[in-house]
Formats: structure tokens, sequence, C-alpha cells
């Protein structure tokens, strides 16, 4: 049975298309579900029921990573991010809720852009380059839960292979998801409302997060990330403001 939840058929949608893309890469899934999300509730409300979800379903993800990442470059961004995620969280729930959805959309278009036109970062970072990723990432993530695109740019130019690299994703995220939360508490739009609706939803996305999963040692990894960026660009374009009904 389907449960009695404003708006849970498309937001279950969005979850799946979410977790598919967290299981495969290890990022993403902000990029798809945020701007999705807030066609039907507050973006802040998007940012926090991605927040329970992806928080709880990504836990089975973490062990492996945790032996797998580069501790030497997962932890100066993630030092960095520390001190802006709440700044990005204060703007989450100040920012007048049209604005911030043209805004999360023009953030999501360019990071698409710039990912799927291959550029990356190539040289040897230092630590205060990489105090400045991880500062613009962690904005971006209390903002909007977008940690992935400047961290993927930076790490991807390296020299560390993508399991690699997709491990450091995975540990940094679980690291900024512990400082973000004490920054949705601190703000206070955690709402029982919104983590049951997260709840029902963890269903969807974990389902679809474990597919991704199969699919990152099964499939061609070229072809499912341009498949995935021309996703995330249809759902960010289409869920723009610009496609609203008027009143």
């Amino acid at each position: 049975m389907i449960p009695d939840l404003p708006h849970f058929a498309p937001l279950a949608l969005a979850a799946a298309l979410a977790g598919l893309m967290r299981g495969f890469s290890g990022f993403g899934s902000a990029l798809l579900f945020v701007p999705l999300a807030s066609l039907y509730v507050e973006p802040s409300k998007a940012v926090v029921l991605l927040f329970v979800i992806d928080g709880l379903m990504a836990l089975p993800l973490l062990p492996r990573a945790l032996r797998r990442c580069n501790w030497g470059e997962v932890v100066p961004l993630s030092v960095g991010a520390a001190v802006t995620v709440p700044i990005g969280a204060f703007f989450l729930v100040s920012v007048d809720p049209t604005a911030l959805r043209w805004a999360l959309s023009g953030l999501a278009l360019g990071a698409v852009a710039v990912l799927a036109s291959g550029w990356r970062y190539h040289s040897h970072p230092g630590p205060v380059l990489s105090a400045v990723v991880g500062s613009t990432s962690g904005f971006l993530g209390g903002l909007a839960s977008f940690y992935g695109p400047p961290i993927v740019i930076f790490w991807l130019g390296g020299q560390s292979s993508s399991a690699t690299v997709r491990a450091n994703i995975i540990v940094y995220l679980a690291a900024m998801a512990l400082v973000a939360g004490i920054s949705f508490a601190l703000y206070g739009i955690f709402e029982p409302a919104t983590v049951k609706q997260a709840l029902f939803l963890m269903p969807a996305y974990g389902v679809a997060m474990w597919l991704g999963a199969r699919l990152f040692v099964r499939a061609s990894e070229d072809f499912f990330r341009r498949l995935a960026y021309l996703v995330i660009a249809g759902a960010v374009i289409s869920s723009s403001p610009a496609f609203d009904r008027g009143e």
C-alpha cells in the first residue's frame, strides 16, 4: 500500500533515480533529487529528505570505502568543508524558496556541464588549494547537498584509480553528513513529518542504490556516466521554476 503522504509517488521516483546514481558513482544523488523534489516540497525539506535517506542507506558502502580511500586526500578537503557547511545551511533556511530553486538549477546545470566536458584539475594539489576546494564543496553541500562536483573535478584529475576516487567520495560524504546533521539541527529544519517521509522513501532509494552498485562492476563506466549526465540535465531543466505552471 502506498503511504498516505503528500506527493509520495513523484518523490519516490526521484529517490530511485538518485539512488541509482549514488550506488554507481558514489555521488550525484543530490544533483538529481534536490531539484526534482523541490517541485513538491520546499528546497530545505528536499535537502533534509535526502540527508536522512542517504545518510542511512549509504552506510553499507562505508566499510569498504574506509579501507580503500586515500586519507591524505580526504582529510584536507574535509577540514576545509567542515567550516563552510554551516554557512551553506544558513543560506538554505534564509533564501526565498523560488530564488533558491533558480540558484539550484543553475548550479546543477553548471556542475553537469563541467563534469561532462571532461575538464579536470591535473596539477599536484597543495594544502591551500585543497582547503579552497573543500570549502567550496562544503558551502554547496550545506546549501543543497551539492558536495560532489567540486571534489569529483578535483580528484578525477589525479593519479588515483576510479575505485579509489569513489572510495574517497563516499568517506568524504559520510564525514560531511555528520557536520550537516549538526548544522541542520541547530537551524531547526528537522521536522518529524519530513523524517517520516524520508523513511518511507528509503526502500526506493536503497533498491536503486544496490542496482547502481552492481552496475559499477558490470557496466561500461563511460556509457553510464554519459547517460547519467543526460538524465541529470533533463531532470534539472524540467524542474526549474521556468516550467512552473501559473497560479
